[in-house]
């Protein structure tokens, strides 16, 4: 999620305000450490929900984002955190300064369990980043089948198009995905659709295999 790096404040009392732009609160570090002790403590006693890191993350988007490689067990507690948050009222559409939600993070790290909390506490299934690409999207850009095929059982837009213009099948063809593009095409689709350039995914899937 590093290359997605194009990017996007208040200011007030932590206690009173519902976005406070600082470095890493408290609820940031136990949050993202799945100190699920520490979390329920600081949630009791009404800590910010949504203060923003440097990087304009909430504790919800710092754990959702650093789930990935993590032990087992630190893992259950950090989704323990997650469950926590939301429950408090976490907003999961406020978008980080690359426009990545929770949900995209979720997608990215393949954590279904998470990506299933996260919709139930009404997280946008259509939400785009910075650079156009939706939860599907970007799980089609990274190769995530397992979670391209959940975000279509649970009716993500394949016709979401990003900055480019491109579909999802579009997308699939062009990151060289055949598995997802079988799974695409099972589905109802446009398959003659034209990017911003013209070209559709048929273009690009003869035009790779010339290259």
């Amino acid at each position: 999620m590093r290359d997605n790096e194009e990017s996007n404040s208040l200011l007030s009392s932590e206690e009173n305000s519902v976005f406070v732009l600082k470095a890493e609160t408290a609820l940031h570090l136990a949050s993202a450490n799945g100190n699920s002790e520490i979390v329920k403590l600081l949630l009791d006693r009404r800590c910010a929900l949504h203060a923003f890191d440097s990087k304009k993350r909430t504790a919800l988007i710092k754990v959702c984002s650093s789930q990935l490689y993590r032990h087992e067990a630190v893992q259950c507690q950090e989704d323990a955190c997650v469950l926590m948050l939301l429950e408090h009222g976490t907003d999961p559409n406020l978008p980080d300064v690359y426009g990545n939600t929770a949900l995209h993070y979720a997608v990215y790290n393949e954590d279904k369990l998470l990506a299933k909390a996260l919709l139930l506490y009404g997280a946008d299934i259509e939400a785009k980043n910075k650079c156009g690409l939706t939860p599907l999207l970007l799980g089609i850009h990274g190769q995530k089948q397992q979670m391209v095929k959940f975000l279509i059982k649970k009716k993500a837009n394949l016709n979401a198009l990003d900055k480019f213009g491109r579909t999802a099948l579009i997308l699939a063809v062009c990151c060289g995905s055949a598995s997802i593009v079988s799974l695409l095409l099972e589905q109802d689709i446009d398959v003659f659709f034209q990017d911003l350039s013209g070209k559709t995914a048929t273009d690009y899937a003869v035009s790779s295999h010339h290259d």
